[in-house]
Parts: structure tokens; sequence; C-alpha cells
């Protein structure tokens, strides 16, 4: 080797050294040596799931288009308090509702990126499905509990964590040498996901949250969940899916951002889906606690639907 190509592979050499190191110094860890992932983290955004019809071919927004973006979310809230809806006493607005102000930061018109349509891919069967599911949110017919959602039932909103609920956005991580905990503010859902690699329970057994266990990748914490019911939905409004539905969740953190994507497989779809980057920063106020607990329980529903039924 003569001398400039050895200079300058010392250099690229050093160099790598220099960033891993000061990534690595970057990253708040435990005493055991993993990523600090501990905290409550928040990270509300006004930029939707899927990419708006309006956008098909427009992956990343202009800086005046999310302005106005920004602006027409807030004053649908701001309209919300001076005009309520009639017989309510206006809950649902900007008072008491956390759903962001902000696009992301990127300027992405879709939290989803893939596939590139920045949308869901369903099989058409399913789509038709779960769009009458969704058509019936709040308007019924409410002939039993189950035809109310599992958010309107006080279960669940689903796992991910992504907030697609207009309020309660806060989650909070606690970790162990074994073991990950995090709980989700809106329903005070507790996920305890194992990383000392023990198999999962029957896939003959759905649950809610579905079964997750978790490990590590160098830096990036890997949860995968399995064993749904098909009862659950991903989302407010309602994101449904199959028994055979899985997830798989990445979060890295880089100083005081989470770094978080998700990818769900289902028979449902006619290829997987993944969203990206979405990030969260830490709530640093001392005093910063969970609302709680939330005055909503399953046992709740039939007073719900005899009350909707009345009309």
């Amino acid at each position: 080797m003569n001398l400039k190509k050895k200079i300058v592979c010392t250099a690229a050499a050093a160099s790598f050294l220099f960033i891993t190191s000061a990534s690595f110094a970057d990253v708040p860890r435990t005493s055991w040596g993993t990523p600090d992932l501990q905290g409550v983290w928040t990270g509300a955004t006004v930029t939707p799931l899927e990419r708006p019809q309006t956008l098909e071919d427009k992956p990343f927004l202009t800086e005046e288009e999310r302005r106005i973006i920004e602006k027409e979310r807030e004053d649908f809230f701001l309209s919300r308090s001076a005009n309520p809806d009639p017989g309510t006493p206006g809950g649902y607005n900007r008072f008491w509702l956390d759903p962001g102000t902000v696009t992301l930061n990127d300027g992405r018109s879709s939290l989803i990126i893939d596939p590139p349509s920045g949308r869901i891919p369903w099989n058409p069967e399913e789509k038709q499905w779960s769009d009458s599911q969704s058509a019936r949110y709040g308007i019924g017919p409410f002939n039993d509990y189950t035809d109310l959602d599992t958010g309107e039932r006080c279960i669940s909103d689903g796992i991910t964590m992504v907030a697609l609920q207009p309020y309660n956005m806060n989650y909070q991580i606690v970790q162990t040498e074994d073991t990950i905990i995090i709980a989700h503010e809106m329903y005070h859902e507790f996920r305890v996901i194992p990383l000392d690699g023990r198999p999962f329970i029957s896939d003959k057994i759905g649950q809610w949250l579905g079964d997750a266990r978790a490990h590590w990748e160098g830096d990036t914490l890997v949860i995968e969940t399995v064993g749904f019911n098909d009862e659950s939905w991903l989302g407010w409004t309602g994101y449904i899916h199959s028994w055979d539905m899985t997830v798989t969740e990445r979060m890295r953190r880089d100083g005081d951002t989470l770094h978080w994507e998700a990818t769900v497989h289902d028979t449902m779809l006619l290829e997987p889906w993944t969203l990206n980057a979405v990030t969260r920063v830490p709530n640093t106020d001392p005093e910063a606690f969970f609302f709680g607990p939330i005055p909503c329980e399953e046992r709740d529903a039939e007073g719900i639907v005899d009350q909707n039924v009345r009309g």
C-alpha cells in the first residue's frame, strides 16, 4: 500500500472510530450496559397514519403545505370550543385534547413509509370490511356491546406506540435486565415484555395486546408480537386485523429522541406495511404524571349501549 492510500485508510478508520465512540456516548445506558429507554415519552403529531388521497403522489409536504395543515387542525379544535356540538359541553376541544399541533419534522405526508403509497395495502375484500366497520364508529347500530369498538368498550386501541387517538398520548417505559414494561396512558395498559428468550405461548390463545418477546440487536430493541385475538382494532376509528397478525417494533434512542418503527404482517394484507421514524421526546417535567385511572371500564358497556339505543 502506498503512503497516500495508507493515510486515506487511516483517516477513514479514525473517523469510523470517532463516530462509533460518539454514538455510543450519546446513548444513555443502564447499569448493565444496554441503552436506557426509560422515561415518559410523548410524540403527538398532526401527520396522519395514511397519506390522504388528495396527496397521492406527494410523499413530502412543502413548508407552506405544512403550515396550512397545522393551521387547519388548530382552527378545527378552536372551533369546537367556540361552537360545541348540540347537547354537549364541548369536551372534544383544544382544552381537553392533545393530538399534537405540528407535522413531522421531515415533512412526510404520512407515518407509513412502506409501501411507497403511504397507505395500508389491504386485500380489496378486507378493505371493504374495514371501511364498513370504521363507518359505524359513533353511529351504530348498537344492538349489543360487541357492536361498540374496543376503545368505546374501554378495553384497548391496539398495541402500537404511535398514538392514534386524540388524547392521552404518553407512554412510560421501565426496564430491568430481563424485562421491558411499556405503560400506555390511554387505558393504563401494561405490556410486560420478556427479554430472556422464552418461547411464545400457544398460538391458540389470542390476547388483546398479543404475546410479545424482545431482544437487542446492537443498540436497537426489537419487539416481536404474535397471538392477537381478532376483535381488537389498531387505532381510534378502526383498522381491523386477523388472528394471524404479527407486529415487529424497533426502538432506538439517540440522546433525547426515541426512534420507533413498526411493521405489520397480516393475511388481510397484500403485503406488510411499515410506519417509521416516529420520534418521541421525554417529558422532563419532574412533576409529570399519568392521569388516571380513567373512569372507563368494560362493564360500563351495557349502559353505553342502552344510551345509544335510546338515542
